[in-house]
């Protein structure tokens, strides 16, 4: 686990050394007010206006989403992984909300009934940029399927690895399956027969989600 996390930020970090330097290096053999202070009219020009630096933008917003990604997935890996050791130590099965509770704070729970959301409609509006960890337990008697509901009301089914692939995340009854998520995202769940048997809206806190 280490290995494989270990050489993919390695790879986006020399990946943003190289696109920094590069567009630092295009931009003075470019421009000839490259060695003024960066607060000249020239930069701010060129901040506000250039479409050769939104376009860098967007390359270094790839480089920073892949290691948030990575680092999410591998906090979620090591959540496992030290559930394992514990459930050896002691002899007995420890819950991965127990785990999760040790290492990044308080679990909320809510409950989530058949064709009914868990949480009040005003938490739509929540801010998408911050990442929650989300539990999702099911409780009812056979398995479950998610699947995400962007702004434009699209459905994405939920794949288990983003990195290997690995199918589409389905849970048995009794199983639990733990997402890094933005606030106010929205997930729909279904049952076996494809019918919507809920839905949940990402919340503030990090959270378990009972599917009954």
């Amino acid at each position: 686990m280490y290995n494989y996390y270990s050489q993919d930020f390695e790879i986006n970090i020399k990946y943003s050394d190289i696109l920094m330097y590069d567009n630092r290096r295009r931009i003075a053999d470019k421009y000839n007010w490259f060695h003024k202070n960066t607060l000249s009219d020239e930069w701010l020009h060129y901040l506000a206006n250039s479409s050769e630096h939104k376009n860098n933008l967007r390359l270094y917003k790839r480089v920073i989403n892949a290691n948030l990604q990575d680092s999410r997935s591998f906090m979620i890996e090591a959540f496992g992984v030290l559930q394992l050791i514990e459930e050896t130590q002691s002899g007995q099965k420890v819950k991965i909300e127990t785990i999760c509770a040790k290492v990044i704070g308080p679990i909320t729970s809510f409950k989530m009934n058949p064709l009914h959301e868990n949480i009040p409609r005003s938490n739509l509006d929540l801010i998408a940029t911050t990442n929650k960890f989300q539990i999702f337990k099911n409780e009812t008697s056979g398995p479950v399927e998610f699947r995400d509901i962007n702004s434009t009301g699209d459905e994405k089914r939920i794949k288990k690895n983003h990195k290997t692939g690995g199918g589409y995340t389905s849970l048995a009854s009794g199983e639990s399956f733990m997402r890094s998520m933005p606030t106010g995202l929205r997930v729909m769940i279904y049952d076996i027969n494809g019918d919507c048997i809920g839905f949940h809206v990402t919340t503030k806190e990090n959270s378990i989600i009972l599917i009954e």
